[in-house]
């Protein structure tokens, strides 16, 4: 991959802590106090471990399982 935005997943530890940045980004830019707040995130769906419309919550919970530890302790 290449390009401004391009970028590989390496291992197991950079594909966790990319999918937590991703979810925790609009909390971290103060855009919310809670990452399940963003209308355009999936957190919400992953919390309530419930598919909706846009989101298939299995791939995120068969790896992780725990996602709000996964979020982490200030979440």
């Amino acid at each position: 991959m290449a390009g401004r935005f391009g970028s590989a997943v390496m291992d197991e530890a950079h594909l966790f802590y990319a999918v937590r940045y991703v979810f925790l980004n609009p909390v971290r830019a103060k855009l919310v106090q809670q990452g399940q707040d963003w209308w355009w995130s999936s957190v919400a769906a992953h919390l309530s471990r419930q598919d909706d419309k846009l989101v298939k919550v299995a791939p995120v919970l068969e790896r992780y399982g725990n996602f709000p530890a996964l979020l982490g302790p200030r979440h």
